[in-house]
C-alpha cells in the first residue's frame, strides 16, 4: 500500500501544464534565436515595421505577438524576410493552437495526482516503509537480493513490533506499508483516511490453495478444476467480489467504483485565475517600463524601448 494521495496544485499552474519543461525551454530558445536573425535581416529596412526605433527588443515583441494571437499591421519589405516570417508564422499557429487546446482539455479534464507506479519509483522516494515484525523472511528477502531496487527498499524498512500501532505510523509519517494484498485489501477499509492507494507491482507472487489431508486420493482431480477456475479467471472474480461486498459493508468503496462516477463541474474563477495573474504581471512590466522612459526622458533625449 502506497501513502496518500499528494495534494493537488494550484489551479492556476494550469498555466504552464500545455507544455512540459523541454518544450517551454525549446520555444524559448528557438525565439531568442529567431530573433537575433530577424534583426539582422530587417536591420538595413528602412520601411515601418514598428511603432518607433528597431532595435533587438522591439523585434522580440514583434515576434511574439503572432505567438499570442496578435496581428501584424506591416510587414518589412528587406530581402528573404518574407519566406522567414511564412515559417515562423506556421510553427507560431500550431503552437498557439496546440496550448490552447491542451489548456481547455486540462481545465474541464484536471490530470489526477502523480502516484508512485513502480517498485522503483517508491525506493527513490522519500517516504518511509513499514511493516509488522512477524518474521525475518521478507527483510532477509530484500537485504539479501540482487536487484538493487530490493536492496534500496530494505535499506529504509522499518518493523513495528505493535501491529497496531502500524496506522498510526504510516498515517503521521505518510509512508508506505507491506502486507499480503488480500489482507492489505481488508484492512484499508476500515481506516479513516481517503486517499490511499495499491502498488500493483508486487514483491513477490502469492498462491492460491487448498489443503488437503496428506495422501488423499482426489487431490489430482481438485488440482485440475482449480487451476481451470483460476486461468479461466474466476478465482480473481469471486475475492474481488467478496472485497468489494465487505468495503461496501464498511462504507467504503473501490478507487475503480469511484472513478466511474465522473463528476461533472462548472468552470469557476479558480480555474481561470491564471489569466488574472498573467495579466496583472502585464500590467506591472508595462508600469515599469512607463516609468522608466518617463524617468530617462526626463534627463535627456534618450529613449530606452
Amino acid at each position: 500500500m502506497c501513502p496518500q494521495l499528494p495534494p493537488s496544485p494550484p489551479r492556476w499552474h494550469a498555466v504552464f501544464y500545455p507544455f512540459n519543461t523541454i518544450t517551454w525551454s525549446a520555444l524559448a530558445a528557438t525565439l531568442i534565436i529567431i530573433t537575433f536573425f530577424f534583426h539582422l535581416l530587417i536591420s538595413t529596412d528602412s520601411s515601418v515595421v514598428y511603432n518607433h526605433k528597431i532595435d533587438v527588443v522591439s523585434t522580440l515583441v514583434w515576434m511574439t505577438r503572432v505567438l499570442l494571437s496578435q496581428a501584424v499591421p506591416h510587414i518589412p519589405s528587406s530581402p528573404g524576410t518574407r519566406p522567414f516570417l511564412v515559417c515562423w508564422w506556421l510553427m507560431s499557429l500550431v503552437l498557439a493552437a496546440s496550448y490552447v487546446t491542451n489548456i481547455i482539455a486540462y481545465i474541464t479534464v484536471p490530470d489526477p495526482p502523480a502516484k508512485i507506479n513502480t517498485l522503483r519509483e517508491l525506493a527513490n522516494s522519500i517516504h518511509p516503509l513499514y511493516m509488522g515484525d512477524y518474521g525475518t523472511f521478507v527483510p532477509r528477502y530484500l537485504a539479501t537480493s540482487h536487484d538493487p531496487v530490493y536492496r534500496r527498499l530494505s535499506q529504509k524498512l522499518h518493523l513495528i513490533q505493535n501491529y497496531s500501532e502500524i496506522k498510526s505510523y504510516v498515517l503521521e509519517n505518510n509512508g508506505a506499508f507491506i502486507e499480503g494484498t488480500a489482507y492489505m485489501e481488508y484492512e484499508i477499509s476500515s481506516w479513516p483516511v481517503r486517499g490511499m492507494y495499491y502498488l500493483e507491482e508486487t514483491l513477490f507472487p502469492y498462491t492460491t490453495a487448498w489443503a488437503f489431508q496428506k495422501g488423499t486420493p482426489w487431490v489430482d482431480t481438485f488440482n485440475r478444476y482449480l487451476r481451470r477456475m483460476v486461468e479461466s479467471g474466476l478465482v480473481d472474480r469471486w475475492r474481488n467480489e467478496e472485497i468489494l461486498r465487505y468495503r461496501k459493508s464498511q462504507g467504503r468503496v473501490t478507487t475503480k467504483e469511484r472513478s466511474t462516477r465522473r463528476r461533472l463541474r462548472p468552470l469557476s474563477l479558480e480555474d481561470l485565475q491564471s489569466a488574472f495573474y498573467i495579466l496583472g504581471l502585464g500590467y506591472l512590466i508595462s508600469t515599469l517600463t512607463v516609468g522608466i522612459e518617463v524617468a530617462y526622458n526626463n534627463h535627456s533625449n534618450f529613449r530606452l524601448w
